[in-house]
């Protein structure tokens, strides 16, 4: 990823914080304070790990800090090459892999993932604000679990139907079904006394979606957006739920598409995108292989490494790698963003 937010500029071979990180400071907020005068130099100090730390100190609220205060490694103890965790994460490395890779244990390598998924967030959130979405969109559940397969759950998506850029996630918890051993099912019974899954989770997770797809049609004047999505009924009731789409519907201005989830999966089927998606993903993130023993151990675990790699999707891969077709664009660039601009951001 690229640098943090507020990481500072190089100016004669220092780095000058750009904002006081107090919140409660009129120095914190945009439009950030030019020059130098709004803090001082405060001495330094000395970590095992970086050497010498410059502390500074605001002038308006006495806050102190120092150049570690904006750093993605801030109060760490081990430093790890944050590339090579994203590699490894986005190959099917498990944690424990990754960091045999780095020279480090695994609870280190979970530890950098946190960090680093923060920062994928806030990038993916920035240049999310920069897009307007000129593309039919294509949304669906990736099932998947965590923790044991008492507790699978969906994470939807909403990705662009040319671009294959994903544009929209977010995690819900189902309750486990299929057919089940008299064992299994009085197992799940005890679970389920101590915490239930939502029965209408889904329904309420396209809902939220439905209102941010609302919200890209209301901010571009005369855009119009046809969503595709599967025959799941629960999709169809949670977009149901909101108001605005329905009116859009009336004006012409949005159109829901469902297609047969059992149509062949090749690139003529108005699914491609999520079911390309949902092919990369069970072949590049560990926790979503098939029957794999490197599940995630709670939601959090799972939606970090998945926020990594919808960056790495997104900006960095290729769009088309094989010979006939090679495009070398990034699924961003395709959905409209300039490169100058990803670079910019993620590095």
């Amino acid at each position: 990823m690229g640098p943090t937010r507020g990481m500072g500029d190089w100016e004669r071979g220092e780095e000058r914080p750009l904002f006081c990180p107090n919140r409660g400071c009129g120095r914190h907020y945009p439009p950030f304070p030019e020059g130098r005068g709004w803090y001082e130099k405060w001495g330094v100090y000395g970590t095992g790990v970086f050497g010498k730390v410059q502390r500074y100190r605001c002038k308006e609220c006495g806050r102190t800090f120092s150049t570690q205060t904006f750093s993605l490694d801030y109060y760490s103890k081990r430093v790890v090459e944050y590339r090579m965790v994203e590699r490894g994460l986005s190959e099917g490395m498990s944690e424990a892999g990754v960091g045999r890779w780095c020279g480090v244990s695994g609870q280190v390598v979970r530890n950098k993932v946190g960090r680093l998924a923060r920062q994928a967030v806030w990038s993916q959130g920035k240049l999310y604000g920069q897009l307007g979405v000129r593309e039919g969109v294509v949304a669906d559940g990736f099932e998947s679990w965590c923790r044991s397969q008492y507790f699978p759950g969906h994470v939807n998506w909403v990705v662009g139907e040319s671009s294959q850029m994903v544009y929209l996630q977010e995690y819900v918890s189902l309750r486990r079904k299929g057919v089940m051993r008299e064992e299994q099912r009085r197992r799940r019974e005890e679970g389920e006394r101590r915490w239930k899954a939502d029965p209408r989770g889904v329904e309420s997770s396209f809902e939220r979606l439905g209102e941010e797809l609302e919200r890209w049609v209301e901010r571009e004047e005369g855009q119009s957006l046809i969503l595709t999505t599967d025959e799941h009924p629960a999709y169809v009731r949670g977009l149901g739920r909101v108001v605005g789409l329905e009116q859009l519907r009336q004006e012409g201005r949005f159109t829901h598409r469902r297609v047969s989830s059992r149509r062949a999966r090749t690139r003529s089927n108005p699914l491609f995108a999520v079911n390309y998606l949902d092919r990369e993903v069970r072949k590049d993130v560990a926790n979503h292989v098939r029957e794999t023993t490197r599940g995630a151990r709670n939601v959090n675990d799972l939606m970090n490494r998945l926020a990594i790699y919808r960056v790495v999707h997104n900006y960095r891969k290729s769009y088309r790698l094989r010979p006939d077709k090679r495009d070398t664009r990034y699924h961003g660039e395709v959905a409209g963003l300039a490169r100058e601009v990803i670079e910019q951001e993620v590095g």
